[in-house]
């Protein structure tokens, strides 16, 4: 019997950009270093995780793939074409 487990939610929120009202001009968001005050390309920043005030701990992309969160992935189970086609069990 083939089986097709999917996530219970879906994310139905609205998304909107900010634009300047005069001329409908996109307004980008821009990143400022707290520390050094002032603007940071995105090849400069990254994610990480505030463990206590004082200490950040840094995690990539990969690091956060690869993490076992049980909300992160549906799983997907099919029974092989045998058993569809009546030849197996």
């Amino acid at each position: 019997m083939p089986i097709n487990v999917q996530s219970a939610t879906e994310d139905h929120s609205i998304r909107f950009h900010q634009y300047h009202l005069e001329d409908m001009g996109r307004v980008p968001v821009r990143k400022f270093c707290e520390v050094e005050d002032r603007e940071v390309r995105t090849d400069e920043s990254g994610k990480g995780y505030q463990l206590t005030k004082e200490q950040v701990i840094p995690i990539s992309d990969d690091e956060l793939r690869d993490l076992p969160l049980p909300t992160a992935k549906a799983i997907e189970i099919e029974a092989s074409s045998d058993h569809e086609e009546g030849g197996g069990h």
